[in-house]
């Protein structure tokens, strides 16, 4: 094990904190820049550093304030990605063919898409639903769990196509509601 390294101050005021026969402990090595908590055992106490590293490297042109934002974008992208996966079942893709994939991946785009689109209209219409919502913004299993599941019947009259939803739904009056702001 090479030298370890003794304490400089830099400092006279520092002095009175260091004690001459101080020694370290290497726990870690070969980091680049590393932070933590020191424990001093002799005292019983813990020196936690007040050292706050924010620090975002990139070559896009942007300016600081926007590369920040997209990198808390990404957390909320890395979400999306995972409800496509899990909750809508495409975690791992049936078929050996790229071709049959693509499409199986497309419709589950389009899928994801279209329930994301009515959590949004049913949060929207907060004040109809039958419970309290507080999010902004409904998970694809919500929104499957509260909506797509309801009892429905489909009815075909006068040339037109009519889902008749059972006297109990309890989101009847949002899904009509969003059924005659799209009619």
């Amino acid at each position: 094990m090479a030298d370890l390294p003794r304490i400089e101050s830099l400092d006279p005021a520092f002095d009175r904190y260091l004690r001459p026969d101080s020694e370290f402990d290497e726990i870690i090595s070969g980091t680049v820049f590393s932070e933590g908590p020191v424990w001093v055992p002799d005292g019983n106490y813990l020196l936690v550093p007040e050292i706050e590293v924010n620090t975002y490297w990139t070559n896009l042109p942007c300016e600081a304030q926007e590369v920040i934002g997209l990198y808390h974008d990404h957390g909320t992208s890395e979400q999306f990605h995972s409800e496509l996966k899990s909750d809508l079942d495409i975690e791992r893709l049936p078929s050996g063919k790229l071709c049959v994939n693509k499409i199986i991946l497309l419709c589950g785009m389009l899928a994801f898409n279209l329930l994301r689109g009515l959590g949004q209209e049913v949060i929207r219409r907060a004040a109809l639903a039958p419970q309290k919502i507080t999010v902004s913004r409904w998970r694809l299993k919500t929104v499957l769990q509260n909506i797509i599941y309801c009892a429905v019947r489909i009815v075909r009259h006068a040339g037109r196509i009519e889902l008749h939803y059972g006297k109990r739904c309890p989101w009847f009056d949002i899904i009509a509601d969003i059924a005659r702001s799209r009619a």
